[in-house]
């Protein structure tokens, strides 16, 4: 018998987690892709020495990391003995056989998850507009008109939509006066990147679409013309350049036209650079009164736009009162008349503040944002959802009624977010529509929604998951359950986006829990109900098969989406209930994956994944992103690439691999570092930058990079901290 009931908390096993010292080894192998080159060997390891008081750790960890401490009371530089300790970041690539490498991680305390079940009332599917609140150009917030649904699309429709109302203007300064001086602009110039369309085949002889050459750094990614060669728009004016001196701005790289700002009393994150144009400081409830001095480039001038308006001049000191989620607004001027935004905003007392740990002796990344949210939270942290950039600086921020899970960027400038609630409450879906400034909410049919995923397809449906409750189940012969026990089965569904059911599975119709699952967690009972399954991630590709990672069964899942039936199983016990193909792990240095998450369709046919090796699964060794290859003619799957960390995570974790070549490995909730959220190594498996959590206890269920200009600058900055 089937029963709607809430999901359970974020990964039961959490039940029962236990803290690993051991000295872990990270490994990276790779074949012949685009990937990465084989034959290369990279090692980092960093480590923060230990210091006698707050300004000897200061100087060894570095501003950045003294602005985050001195905020949140990093262990860093808040402890008796005044050490930290850096994750350290090893990688090899191993074209044909293993070598390894050791390190020594810093255990940490880890947050317990508690699963908790009970039955609630079937909820209604629902696809509403709840307008936001938009800054208007005095700084007052004003209401922005309420838009309809994003309109259905076609099957041939990309998901990109139209607004249908128009988004209120960023905040603009008329000069009341004009620099006199003039002043030629250094400029670096950076040639617009010239490529012809290539079409790569993959093992089988299957052609894929064209791809552009790597664009450069003050253009985005490029779009293959029919003619053969590639389109490369501008990144958005503003967008630092790697030098570290000088800004995009019309496809190349100028000098900026602000040459210094401080900010008293509060502190400013990152350290001002005339590259920069996002900063933030923390402030406290109420108002706060701070001072902004100012000067432009010779010949330049400045002036405020937010919260107030002055005139232009060459240098400033301005006192503004600043409440939390509000910004100041600089405008610096150079003489051509080339204006550029500096936004300083006024962050809540209890945001989750994240700050970079960068590796620039190996390289930079690769211009983009990064979206994450504490589903796990801090004391003295509230619920974020957020969108970073590589400072560190939140360009865009929500806060959550519950902690924040997938945080993830959709078409038509849209930022999905599902938050965790529990019993009896179900987990609540929502769109945030930048370009509109309003908010939709999308919800499974007839069950209650399951936070693991908000999957959007072409064609604007959603892919969304459920745990409803099943009871009778036998489950003889696993573990200490019995012929008749209650369980939470897995539903995978298809919801267009007027809140029509179009497709719906259940993994109890194509799998046999008693012999699939590997690591139930619950009673069994209608009060505990055993989480035999645990589903946490949905993708789709184009043939419209559907892959599904299975938690508590170690466990990836090929579904044809025709008929329901498992196609292949990878991972996990030896058996499936439909008879699909069972492929068998080869040459894997850990032998396989354990309670992973985020599996993913890789376009040369591999399947990515993150491996959690959690030790709730009954083995030791760290956490990793890794990519199979697959092999269905003889039924096997081999390791092709992998990225290790420094211990393994009992929950959480994501692992993205992008065109660039870069990867982000999310670290979820990490046994052997004490806050870090994600790592960004490139194609040869080299640790550019970790981004990591100011306050122990805070922890990201994914994290997701997107290119610079996939969200439109203005928008992001308009709505940040709205309600």
């Amino acid at each position: 018998m089937r029963l709607p009931v809430a999901a359970p908390y974020i990964d039961s096993a959490l039940l029962s987690m236990t803290q690993t010292t051991q000295a872990p080894r990270r490994v990276l192998s790779e074949r012949n892709s685009t990937h990465a080159p084989a034959d290369v060997v990279v090692m980092h390891q960093g480590k923060i020495a230990a210091a006698n008081d707050r300004g000897d750790c200061w100087r060894a960890v570095g501003r950045v990391f003294a602005f985050v401490a001195l905020i949140s009371g990093l262990a860093a530089c808040g402890t008796s003995d005044g050490s930290a300790a850096v994750p350290t970041s090893t990688a090899t690539v191993l074209p044909t056989k293993a070598v390894t490498a050791t390190i020594t991680p810093t255990p940490a305390p880890s947050p317990t998850e508690t699963q908790t079940a009970a039955a609630s009332s079937t909820p209604s599917p629902t696809a509403t507009d709840t307008p936001v609140p938009v800054p208007s150009s005095t700084g007052t917030p004003t209401v922005a008109p309420t838009a309809t649904l994003r309109p259905t699309a076609s099957p041939s429709s990309t998901g990109t939509l139209s607004p249908t109302t128009t988004p209120t203007p960023t905040p603009t300064l008329t000069p009341t006066t004009t620099p006199a001086d003039t002043l030629t602009p250094t400029a670096t110039e950076t040639p617009t990147p010239t490529a012809t369309c290539t079409s790569t085949s993959t093992p089988t002889g299957t052609a894929l679409p064209c791809v552009c050459n790597p664009p450069d750094q003050c253009h985005q990614e490029g779009t293959c013309n029919g003619d053969g060669s590639c389109t490369y728009l501008p990144v958005p004016d503003g967008t630092a350049c790697s030098n570290g001196g000088t800004i995009c701005v019309a496809g190349s790289c100028t000098q900026p036209p602000l040459a210094s700002l401080t900010v008293s009393p509060l502190l400013l994150h990152p350290d001002f650079s005339p590259s920069i144009s996002d900063y933030a400081v923390v402030c406290s409830p109420g108002t706060n009164t701070v001072t902004l001095e100012m000067s432009a480039v010779a010949g330049g001038a400045v002036a405020l736009s937010a919260p107030a308006n002055t005139p232009w001049a060459p240098s400033a000191s301005i006192s503004v009162s600043l409440t939390e989620d509000e910004a100041a607004v600089v405008l610096a001027q150079d003489a051509t008349g080339f204006t550029q935004q500096y936004w300083i905003r006024c962050l809540p007392h209890d945001f989750p503040l994240v700050a970079p740990s960068p590796h620039p002796e190996i390289g930079s990344p690769t211009p983009g944002w990064y979206l994450i949210g504490n589903v796990f939270v801090a004391t003295g942290s509230g619920f974020f959802a957020m969108i970073v950039d590589a400072n560190g600086t939140p360009l865009w921020y929500h806060r959550t009624a519950a902690p924040p899970t997938t945080v993830a960027a959709l078409p038509g400038s849209t930022v999905g977010v599902t938050t965790l609630a529990g019993p009896p409450a179900a987990s609540v879906g929502t769109l945030y529509l930048l370009d509109r400034g309003t908010t939709q909410t999308v919800n499974t049919v007839g069950l209650p929604l399951n936070d693991h995923e908000l999957f959007e397809l072409p064609n604007g449906n959603f892919m969304l998951l459920s745990y409803p409750i099943l009871t009778g189940v036998d489950l003889t012969g696993l573990s200490s359950y019995g012929a008749n026990s209650t369980i939470f089965d897995c539903a995978v569904q298809e919801v267009d986006p007027q809140g029509n059911l179009l497709w719906d599975w259940r993994a109890s119709d194509h799998t046999d829990p008693a012999k699939e699952s590997a690591v139930p967690q619950g009673a069994g009972t209608d009060a505990s109900p055993a989480d035999v399954y645990h589903c946490n991630s949905i993708d789709v590709n184009a043939d419209s098969d559907v892959l599904i990672s299975i938690r508590h069964m170690n466990a990836v899942l090929l579904v044809a989406k025709s008929t329901g039936n498992v196609v292949w199983k990878l991972g996990g016990r030896p058996y499936n209930k439909d008879g699909a193909q069972l492929l068998a792990i080869r040459d894997d240095p850990e032998a396989a994956f354990y309670m992973q998450h985020d599996a993913r369709f890789q376009p040369n046919g591999d399947i990515s994944l993150f491996d959690d090796h959690s030790a709730a699964a009954g083995v030791t060794g760290p956490a990793r992103g890794v990519e199979y290859a697959l092999d269905l003619s003889a039924g096997v799957a081999h390791v092709v690439w992998q990225y290790q960390g420094p211990a393994s995570s009992n929950a959480l974790g994501s692992f993205r691999r992008y065109g660039d070549g870069s990867n982000l490995i999310g670290w979820g909730n990490s046994t052997g570092t004490a806050n870090l959220a994600f790592t960004e190594v490139d194609a040869a498996g080299q640790n550019l930058i970790d981004m990591l959590f100011a306050s122990k206890g805070n922890w990201s269920y994914r994290a997701e990079k997107v290119p610079i200009g996939t969200f439109d600058i203005d928008a992001l900055r308009r709505t940040a901290g709205q309600p």
